[in-house]
């Protein structure tokens, strides 16, 4: 079934989603050139390569707080199925848009959905290989909301990858580290991966009580 959003191909710029969950604010300004300005930017084209590498094999992904679609859109034409949703409107209708001329066996794979990342749309079913938060955590008031809601739609074994431009620990990893400290019913064998843009390593984690060696993504080899 070809799953298309509401914005089709040659709608104007400003002709983006309004719907319950839609939030105007800084992103709207910034979506015409985010994908020029983070395509320029090595850290982020290695961050998305890890994203990449780490959903590798994955036949089911969740973008939660897609943007543009710079990340769904590489997974998609790799062959996942990706279900991507944003609240903002100016990210959202370049996601459509995106997705809109994507070729036919592209866009029966992609979803893309107006949705809030403290509670999922329901055409983001549960039972995830992966669910991918890109420059997400930062940026919400309520980030334990969102990891509670990114794992359970995860499937035993899942990944959750969140990937972060800040290089505030208590804005990501001590967010994550307290959650995971104090949460309880955490499937055994999931993995919570951090895919930094601007800090210097990568801490990869299996719960329980296993840590990855950390890998530079940015200043680094």
């Amino acid at each position: 079934m070809l799953r298309v959003g509401p914005l089709v191909s040659g709608m104007p710029p400003d002709a983006s989603p309004r719907g319950p969950h839609v939030v105007d604010n800084i992103w709207s300004e910034f979506a015409r050139s985010y994908d020029t300005i983070c395509s320029q930017l090595n850290c982020y084209r290695r961050m998305a390569d890890k994203i990449l590498r780490d959903t590798q094999g994955a036949d089911y992904v969740i973008d939660a707080g897609c943007g543009t679609g710079l990340v769904s859109a590489p997974l998609v034409a790799r062959g996942t199925r990706v279900v991507g949703f944003d609240n903002n409107p100016g990210m959202l209708a370049v996601a459509l848009d995106k997705q809109a001329r994507a070729s036919p066996e592209v866009r029966a794979r992609w979803t893309v959905l107006e949705g809030d990342v403290r509670t999922f749309p329901p055409g983001a079913g549960p039972g995830a290989d992966a669910v991918v938060l890109n420059n997400v955590l930062f940026y919400v008031r309520e980030p334990e909301a969102v990891l509670r809601e990114s794992l359970a739609h995860l499937k035993p074994g899942g990944r959750l990858i969140y990937g972060t431009c800040s290089v505030l620990r208590e804005e990501n990893e001590a967010v994550v580290e307290d959650f995971l400290a104090r949460e309880v019913g955490i499937p055994r064998g999931t993995y919570v991966m951090k895919n930094e843009m601007s800090s210097v390593a990568a801490i990869e984690a299996r719960f329980p009580g296993t840590t990855g060696a950390p890998r530079p993504l940015c200043g680094g080899t």
